[in-house]
This record gives structure tokens, sequence and C-alpha cells, in this order.
């Protein structure tokens, strides 16, 4: 979902939050782990900070859709 929502705009915390309706802790959670995985990146720092989809995964977008 989370990859989902940032392929189609970069979007904060809070933004994703409300888009998705999670608990922003929640999300905070798997975006560290994403980031973690090389899965998104972080652009900018503080409660501004937008996240976007690594260039790795949007290289091999096409067959994770497949799977």
């Amino acid at each position: 979902m989370i990859v989902r929502a940032l392929r189609e705009r970069p979007m904060n915390m809070n933004e994703l939050a409300k888009q998705l309706d999670l608990d922003f802790k929640t999300v905070k959670y798997h975006l560290d782990i994403l980031r973690e995985h090389g899965m998104v990146e972080k652009i900018g720092n503080g409660y501004g900070a937008v996240y976007v989809i690594s260039k790795i995964l949007q290289k091999y977008w096409n067959y994770l859709e497949q799977c």
C-alpha cells in the first residue's frame, strides 16, 4: 500500500497516514523498514521530509506487479 501510494506521488508521513487511513506510527515504522531495505528514499529532514520509491524499485516495478 505504501509503495503504491508513493509511486503515484512523493508524500510525507502525515500525508501517507491520511491517504491510507493508517496511524502515523504505523506508517513511520513501515517507512523505516522500507528505507532500511532500499525500497524507498527520504528527501529532506524533519516533519516535511518527503518519501519516494527508490530507483531500484522503479526499475523492477513491473516484475513485482506480476508476483
